[in-house]
Parts: structure tokens; sequence; C-alpha cells
């Protein structure tokens, strides 16, 4: 999804049922990840969230469970903002906890 900057929105289960699919950088302009945006993607390891606010998170993202590779990482200096969005929406729908075992930040290019 890197290769299209000015997406700004996606359609609801976008990625759902997408077996294979094992990691995926949203765009920076992104405003939304929509329902269910990636359910049934059990091997989804890695989402990298480009922008600096985080977006808009749907209900249940991830569907009825998460994948248990599932990291999401973000810019360093958004950390604190995602964690506070992530917490509101995540934490209520897959458990306390989630937020802070999923959340990260990026890894800087050497």
């Amino acid at each position: 999804m890197s290769g299209f900057p000015a997406l700004r929105q996606m359609g609801e289960r976008t990625f759902a049922g997408c077996d294979l699919l094992t990691s995926v950088r949203l765009p920076e302009n992104l405003s939304k990840i929509p329902d269910y945006c990636f359910e049934s993607c059990p091997n989804l390891s890695i989402l990298e969230l480009s922008s600096r606010q985080p977006p808009a998170f749907g209900a249940s993202v991830f569907g009825e469970s998460l994948s248990p590779f599932l990291h999401l990482w973000v810019k360093e200096e958004s950390l604190p903002a995602y964690k506070k969005t992530c917490q509101s929406v995540l934490d209520p729908v897959y458990g306390a906890g989630t937020t802070e075992a999923i959340l990260g930040k990026k890894k800087k290019k050497t």
C-alpha cells in the first residue's frame, strides 16, 4: 500500500481472508483503518503505520482475534499518540494489555 501515498480511505474488509498476507505498510495520508480490515489474516505479523497521527480505527479491525505474530510499528515520536488511540479501541475488543503487547517503534533504516 506504500505505493499509493495519496490513499486516504480503504473499504471495509479490504484485506479480509488474505491468508498469505504477512506485512502491510499503510500510507501516511490514511485517515481510517476500516471495520474488519484485517479479519482472518492469520499470518499478519507487521502492520506499519506511517502517519504521525493515528488514523481512526474501525470496529474489530482484526476480526474476532489477532494474529499471534502481530506487531504494529509506528514512528518513535508517534508512540504516545498511537498508544492512547490503540488502548481505547483495541484493548476493549482484544483484551487489556493488547496495545502494550503489539505496539512498537518502527526500526530505522541503516
